[in-house]
């Protein structure tokens, strides 16, 4: 796998993290979306998938944790 943080730039803005958790969490679906994006450009379908699949895996994820909060709250 090819290490993304030096190629992204850091999250900044309010609109991701209203509809995930943390900053952690929320940089971290945005790394899955571009580091997708970027395969996509550079024609490596393979690697594009497994970043597609992490990015809908980690919003499923987020999904199901914030109906589990809003039952118990």
């Amino acid at each position: 796998m090819i290490f993304l943080s030096g190629v992204f730039k850091p999250l900044s803005g309010q609109s991701v993290l209203t509809m995930v958790g943390s900053v952690q969490e929320a940089s971290l679906q945005v790394v899955f979306g571009r580091a997708f994006l970027l395969q996509l450009q550079r024609g490596d379908l393979q690697t594009a998938k497994v970043f597609a699949r992490a990015f809908l895996l980690r919003t499923e994820l987020d999904s199901k944790r914030a109906l589990i909060a809003s039952a118990a709250a």
